[in-house]
């Protein structure tokens, strides 16, 4: 009887390192069994096939699996620790980045209103006092002055022949001497020169604050453009999620080659075969040859490990993805200019009245969020469109500079152009922000559109630029700083609160124990940052509307502005004319342009 044996081929993927080996067993007919145990060929195909396994295991390195699983399960625990924290702080968050972020938010503010010009004026004294002091240390450690205490001493030994260590030192500390120095004079000229600039920026800063207390209210308006922001967001998310599955499902595969015109692609002794009719062409199989043998192999995705599903998208749903973001850019920045103009246009209402309260509109931020509505949504809409039309073009040039990385490594000067160009782009979005804020002022201010609102703003910036750079500096610097004593009274006031027994006693208090106090007093952080950043970022709103307002004023009436609050009159050493025991009445309409209030006639007590 012949012998007769059915080969069977089975391709094994080894996913861990990426290969793939063909492993052929045979099945023998019974004849052929018994022939082979008889030779004892089956005990050398066993010991074989159990090398070859044991092989295939040792090439698995399981400690390394097992310690990334460990690890993994630490982190798990940890997390789960740390929400237990969260939850179990809860009312640490709330009362000390919550309510505590409030408080010291108003309490900074209120400071800024009384003591602006002592923080200012004595930073500016301290960083004059300070840098005075090091150039006068250095000038006597060089030996310039005429007591020689200070003076580097012989300390050192000579180390080489004509070699004075004591002298290199002072020459070290007379050019530091030098530096120092001039950098104290110019300081000090710019304090000097500056003064009566740094006067208008305090008494701004005041202003403002009185403002804000002159109508509490517009600290709490931002949550109303924050709560719309959410929802555009969501909103957004939800459109980009059907777009996204709107593609079509196709099969992707690695390292596999195009197909040819015939509808196959050979690479080696591997042969993969097209469906040419599917749209698009997909992989229907592959078949090799080994040991003389054809082996097919069907190619679904599933049994696949270099197989996975991703979506292709046809020109339609990529121009709808793209017109949705660029409705998210221009939405966010006209969510971002109606804010502007509600807030200017209410602050605006205490500088034209003098800083008369009782001059001042019945509703002011109701009444500015009517005008707002009413007849500044285009100018808005308009100047929102510019800003969101160079986030987008940055975005294009971002996704051409991760496209074209490969060819920017080999040519220096694409690479160079293509980040000059960036560059430029990022400058221009952070000009025209800033031109936009201050057109949306005068917008709320003077009723007019967008064009002619931007001309004003630019024309009052360039002719008061040493002014605004001085309330700038004064304003920024104390907003940041506020925000670090702010978060940080709070993170104080968190961890106090930490020690307390009910956070510390596992036995007593179980359901209120802290393994670690880090979770509660970061969220406490956090949300008084958060609280801190709306609230004076109203104020630093109040501050450029009550300056620009200022620098108007002053532009209409030939440097001698009528409208002015008394503490601005006092900083450019003026006073109210016509005050004969009766006070001005400011209209509470700006006849519907929004324009600053018009006086009526003025009344006696």
């Amino acid at each position: 009887m012949d012998d007769t044996a059915d080969s069977d081929e089975l391709l094994v993927i080894d996913v861990a390192a990426g290969t793939t080996s063909a492993i052929t067993t045979t099945t023998t007919t019974a004849a052929a069994a018994a022939a082979a145990a008889a030779n004892g060929s089956i005990a050398t195909a066993t010991t074989t096939t159990a090398t070859s396994a044991v092989n295939s295991i040792s090439d698995i390195d399981v400690n390394a699996y097992l310690d990334r699983l460990r690890t993994a399960i630490k982190k798990l625990d940890r997390l789960q620790e740390y929400a237990a924290d969260a939850s179990r702080g809860v009312n640490i968050i709330i009362v000390t980045g919550i309510i505590g972020g409030v408080v010291f938010s108003v309490v900074w503010m209120t400071l800024m209103r009384f003591c602006a010009g002592v923080i200012i004026w004595g930073t500016l004294i301290l960083i004059n006092v300070t840098l005075g002091g090091v150039a006068t240390l250095c000038a006597a450690k060089a030996g310039m002055l005429p007591d020689k205490a200070m003076q580097v001493g012989n300390s050192f030994a000579n180390t080489e022949e004509g070699f004075d260590p004591q002298e290199e030192d002072r020459q070290t500390f007379e050019y530091l001497t030098y530096a120092t120095g001039g950098i104290a004079a110019v300081v000090l000229l710019f304090t000097l020169v500056l003064a009566s600039r740094i006067r208008v920026a305090i008494a701004t800063l005041k202003v403002a604050a009185q403002a804000i207390a002159a109508m509490p209210n517009v600290l709490l308006y931002p949550l109303i453009p924050f709560v719309l922001y959410v929802g555009l967001v969501v909103y957004w998310v939800v459109v980009s999620g059907y777009l996204f599955s709107a593609g079509k499902l196709v099969e992707t595969r690695d390292d596999v080659p195009p197909p040819g015109r015939n509808g196959t692609s050979v690479v080696g002794n591997t042969t993969y075969v097209y469906d040419m009719t599917a749209e698009p062409v997909r992989l229907t199989h592959y078949y090799y040859e080994f040991d003389n043998r054809t082996t097919f192999n069907a190619t679904t995705c599933a049994e696949d490990p270099s197989c996975y599903y991703g979506y292709t998208w046809d020109k339609d749903l990529q121009y709808m993805a793209m017109y949705n973001l660029f409705g998210l850019l221009w939405t966010t920045q006209f969510l971002a200019g109606v804010t502007y103009v509600t807030l200017a246009g209410a602050l605006s209402s205490f500088y034209w009245s003098s800083g008369e309260a009782a001059n001042m509109p019945r509703r002011p931020l109701i009444e500015s969020m009517y005008r707002c509505v009413r007849y500044h949504l285009g100018s808005i809409a308009l100047g929102s469109f510019i800003v969101a039309c160079v986030q987008f073009f940055r975005i294009v040039l971002e996704y051409i500079d991760r496209k074209t990385k490969d060819m920017q490594e080999g040519n220096f000067i694409l690479r160079y152009c293509m980040s000059c160009v960036k560059c430029l782009m990022a400058y221009l979005e952070c000009i025209l922000k800033f031109i936009n804020r201050n057109a949306y002022i005068i917008v709320a201010v003077e009723g007019v559109g967008y064009c002619s609102a931007a001309g004003t703003a630019v024309k009052l910036i360039i002719t008061n630029a040493v002014t605004l750079a001085a309330v700038n500096f004064a304003g920024d610097g104390l907003i940041a700083v506020g925000r670090l004593i702010v978060v940080a009274a709070c993170a104080c006031c968190a961890l106090s609160m930490a020690d307390q027994d009910v956070y510390t006693e596992p036995v007593k208090y179980p359901e209120t124990y802290l393994k670690s106090p880090l979770v509660p007093v970061l969220l406490s952080c956090l949300a008084a940052y958060v609280i801190a950043s709306q609230f004076l970022a109203v104020y630093e709103m109040a501050v450029d509307t009550v300056l620009l307002s200022f620098c108007q004023d002053c532009d209409r009436n030939n440097g001698s502005p009528s409208c002015a609050p008394p503490l601005l009159l006092l900083a450019i050493g003026k006073a109210r004319k016509g005050k004969t025991g009766g006070t001005s009445k400011v209209s509470d309409s700006d006849g519907g342009d929004g324009s600053p209030p018009r006086r009526r006639t003025a009344r006696t007590k």
